[in-house]
């Protein structure tokens, strides 16, 4: 225990749980330890693997997966060679027959160890492990364990292994500088914006991943004080975060939803009546009509629950309205034509524009801003969607373009665009940026004069 405080040092930084570290102890590590010469062997090895993750790992953890790896070397393989039957929550298989075969491999190293170790390494295992014991484990407890750098998060699981942090990954160091920025709000802003120009060995932004682990640290870290100064960094600057490089698949969740999930959550920890002025304030001065949005448009959500008779919202509808109508001023008066034009959520934020304030509003300035070729040819690309689907029989996805002209006339003259568009089309003048766009819209529209529906079950079937 002696070389255990001098190789692990101070312990200050929150990791070490005294409570966790005797059950682990008593659990599985005595037992592995039979002689003097083990504890020297033991703590020799610790001395060099620790100080290259201090503060990366769980100390606890770590301890006991060494201790496996000195003690018990073919087992530490087979944990490091098999991350996802031992990493992640214990809900995640829903078919017997998966679980029959996870019984069967658990059961499988358990017989290879040493009589006298089965019985207190399989406890030990199960404590740092959740996942592989018999009491249920939801994906509601993946935030804490990451927060804890515990080994059973799989994104915190390859640093035990390669005795390093792997390449992108957010270090805890980082987390926790983050967490001191609030001090400096402009800096904060400036340091998630950053993140976004960084890209892990995935392809995905390293502000994803800071989005991601603040999760985990909005409920017990973020001191009171400091909450209105991250809501309003974040409706300040959470549009500079949306990227479509960081949103993988139809079933991912955009960086507008990951912004406004930790807005939301520290909100919950301010005091009801407080959350009104709090709120206005971040949407007046920010920035972020995107995410502003998004977030006005959930708490509409509850507030329409609530009404149905379902949990209290955390505003109440005449808070509601008047967050609508401070978003909808900052709409008219933050950003300029071109700006608002440009934005990744246009036909978002023009929806919202129909429905919270006045649709003819809404249209004035879409006419107004498609006036000139070079607006009408940035425009229509905002509305343009993909399906995906797959004939029976064929493996190939096919990924199908829309963009049907009845989704714009709220917005413009559609049949007055087409005219115009035709004419750039011929003329070769449309850029390759806005190409799919046109000819899709073209095409669809060629379609609703012919009769067809272009949104019809199997319109695009060829």
């Amino acid at each position: 225990f002696k070389r255990l405080d001098e190789i692990l040092g101070d312990t200050s930084d929150g990791l070490f749980d005294q409570f966790y570290w005797t059950n682990a102890f008593h659990d599985g590590i005595d037992p592995l330890i039979q002689v003097p010469r083990d504890v020297v062997r033991f703590t020799n090895t610790l001395a060099v693997t620790y100080p290259a993750v201090r503060g990366e790992v769980n100390p606890v953890d770590f301890i006991a997966l060494e201790a496996l790896r000195v003690f018990l070397p073919s087992l530490y393989d087979v944990i490091r060679t098999n991350q996802d039957k031992f990493s992640g929550h214990s809900r995640d298989s829903r078919y017997d027959g998966d679980q029959k075969a996870r019984a069967a491999f658990h059961e499988q190293w358990a017989e290879a160890l040493p009589e006298q170790l089965r019985s207190s390494t399989r406890d030990l295992l199960e404590r740092i492990f959740p996942k592989i014991g018999q009491m249920g484990y939801g994906a509601d407890w993946l935030a804490q364990w990451r927060r804890s750098l515990r080994a059973c998060h799989p994104d915190v699981f390859p640093t035990y292994f390669r005795m390093t942090v792997p390449p992108g990954a957010v270090r805890r160091s980082e987390m926790l500088a983050l967490l001191s920025l609030a001090e400096t709000p402009a800096a904060l802003g400036d340091t998630l914006v950053q993140a976004t120009s960084e890209k892990r060995p995935d392809g995905l932004s390293k502000a994803r991943a800071l989005l991601e682990r603040l999760m985990d640290h909005v409920e017990e870290d973020i001191p009171d004080a400091h909450i209105p100064v991250f809501i309003g960094v974040l409706l300040d600057i959470g549009d500079s975060l949306l990227l479509d490089s960081d949103e993988r698949g139809s079933f991912d969740f955009g960086n507008e939803s990951r912004v406004t999930r930790v807005v939301y959550h520290l909100l919950k920890r301010v005091d009801r009546t407080q959350r009104h002025a709090l709120l206005k304030s971040a949407i007046d001065q920010g920035r972020s009509l995107g995410v502003q949005r998004y977030l006005i448009a959930a708490l509409s959500d509850e507030v329409k629950k609530e009404a149905e008779g379902g949990e209290e919202a955390l505003v109440d509808a005449a808070t509601l309205d008047d967050l609508k109508a401070c978003w909808l001023e900052g709409l008219r008066t933050k950003v300029s034509q071109s700006e608002l034009l440009a934005h990744s959520k246009l036909a978002r934020l023009l929806a919202a524009w129909c429905l919270w304030g006045d649709p003819a509003e809404a249209k004035t300035w879409s006419e107004a801003a498609t006036s000139t070729n070079d607006g009408l040819l940035t425009f229509l690309p905002k509305f343009c969607s993909h399906t995906r689907s797959q004939t029976m029989g064929d493996w190939a996805v096919r990924l199908q373009p829309r963009l049907n002209p009845t989704w714009l006339e709220r917005y413009v003259d559609t049949t007055a665009c087409a005219q115009r568009l035709m004419a750039l089309q011929q003329a070769g003048s449309v850029p390759d940026s806005a190409r799919e766009s046109v000819d899709q819209f073209l095409k669809e529209f060629e379609m609703l004069k012919a009769g067809n529906n272009p949104d019809g079950v199997g319109a695009f079937d060829e």
